[in-house]
């Protein structure tokens, strides 16, 4: 007998189990004979097993599909008004070596065969399944059916925390004192606390929030996590006063942060052109271009303010603000040979 004859009888072996089972295992009358007489009694007393009915649930691998059958049914659960229906999940095994992590497998179809039903139905109320597994092989079955016995010494630890109840933090509960108490993780959660407020720059001119940000510095001179709380803020908080902002971080973070500063003071600039460009498509492309040009501009010219005088107060600071294109030009004009800052706005009239 040829090698490639022999492999062609092989393979008919499984295919052969396959057919076999899913052609009984479809037949209704003889599913639920054999669910009648293999499903536990605190399962049956809780569906109607003269509803069952055929699903697609077909959730096998191409490579693997031939050393296993799964059939899925749905019937209808006792005492529902709602009709509300659990799963059978059916797999039948064929192959004759063990499977150790066969209650894994298990539980990754029963996940695939909710999350079909999540994006098949859009519910947020998930179906019961009832995983059950019919074994033919040539051996008799050893391998585990929990998957708790899968973490060893601490199956306890996991059935505790595992496929139960997770375990929550929420933020919005926690007090700002208690996370100030924190020995690295305070900005981070201060972060995720506040960054949805109403106006973040209430909270970070808070005096703690300041004292918070100078005690990181200080305390981690070589870490870049200041940098990346500021970039999430500017990102994902609302900023109603971009120059304000500019000028709050200018004034809480180090010299030797200037480029990462003045990388942010870039992206508002590119911000403001695209923010130029949308509201043209609604005004007109070029005044909304303008308008994007101009809010980069105040950025810029108040870093640069802040770089010769220092902190700039907050009634110069409303003068850019209102300031259109000729009076910024004026600013910067002046700026040049300036010697107080007061001689940038006192002389642009």
């Amino acid at each position: 007998m040829s090698i490639e004859i022999m492999q062609k009888q092989i393979s008919k072996i499984p295919q052969a189990h396959d057919g076999f089972t899913k052609a009984s295992m479809k037949d209704m009358d003889i599913a639920k004979d054999v669910l009648t007489h293999h499903l536990p009694l605190t399962v049956q007393k809780k569906i109607k097993l003269e509803t069952l009915e055929l699903e697609d649930g077909n959730f096998t691998t191409a490579e693997l599909s031939p050393l296993y059958t799964d059939i899925l049914y749905s019937v209808d659960l006792l005492d529902s008004p709602a009709r509300e229906k659990a799963y059978i999940f059916l797999h039948v095994e064929h192959q004759s070596y063990a499977d150790p992590i066969i209650s894994f497998r298990i539980i990754q179809y029963c996940v695939q065969i909710l999350d079909r039903y999540i994006r098949n139905t859009g519910s947020n109320i998930l179906p019961v399944i009832i995983p059950t597994v019919i074994y033919n092989g040539k051996r008799k079955f050893s391998d585990s059916i929990s998957i708790f016995d899968l973490f060893g010494d601490n199956k306890a630890f996991a059935q505790e925390y595992m496929f139960n109840s997770f375990h929550l933090v929420d933020m919005n509960t926690i007090p700002d004192e208690e996370i100030r108490q924190r020995k690295f993780s305070y900005l981070m959660e201060m972060t995720l606390k506040h960054i949805h407020d109403k106006d973040i720059m209430d909270f970070l001119e808070k005096f703690e929030i300041r004292e918070l940000f100078k005690r990181f510095i200080a305390e981690n001179p070589h870490k870049n996590h200041v940098i990346s709380v500021v970039k999430y803020l500017n990102e994902k908080s609302k900023i109603d006063n971009k120059p304000r902002f500019l000028t709050w971080v200018s004034k809480n973070l180090p010299p030797k942060l200037e480029n990462e500063i003045m990388t942010l003071a870039e992206q508002w600039i590119n911000e403001g052109h695209e923010k130029g460009m949308q509201q043209g498509m609604q005004r007109g492309i070029q005044r909304g271009i303008q308008q994007g040009k101009l809010e980069g501009e105040r950025a810029l010219l108040i870093r640069m303010l802040e770089r010769r005088f220092g902190e700039i107060p907050a009634h110069y600071l409303m003068q850019i603000e209102k300031a259109g294109a000729y009076k910024l030009l004026q600013f910067g004009d002046k700026l040049v040979a300036a010697e107080a800052l007061a001689d940038v706005f006192e002389s642009c009239h």
